[in-house]
């Protein structure tokens, strides 16, 4: 005699499905719940808003010429007359 076949259970397999949906939905929003640390208002030395950093720092315009002439607009090098030109961020002085 052969054993009665084992018959699924709708029910048991839509707890499983869901209790995992669940778990996966729980496990996921777990850092949104938590917060982001850096973003929480702590001073922790990084700034949220990096163009803050970028306002600061004033565009500065030099003499090709004479680069001790140096302004913080565009014009001309009252030595020379030569238009002042942009200095690039992290450029070294020649000096």
């Amino acid at each position: 005699m052969k054993p009665a076949p084992i018959k699924s259970n709708p029910m048991k397999k839509l707890i499983r499905t869901l209790s995992l949906g669940t778990l996966t939905a729980v496990t996921l929003s777990l850092p949104l719940l938590a917060g982001d640390p850096c973003c929480s208002g702590a001073d922790c030395g990084m700034n949220a808003a990096p163009a803050t950093q970028a306002v600061e720092q004033k565009q500065k315009f030099v003499c090709p010429m004479h680069p001790d002439v140096v302004y913080d607009k565009p014009g001309k090098c009252p030595k020379c007359g030569m238009t002042l030109v942009p200095v690039k961020e992290g450029a070294k002085s020649k000096m």
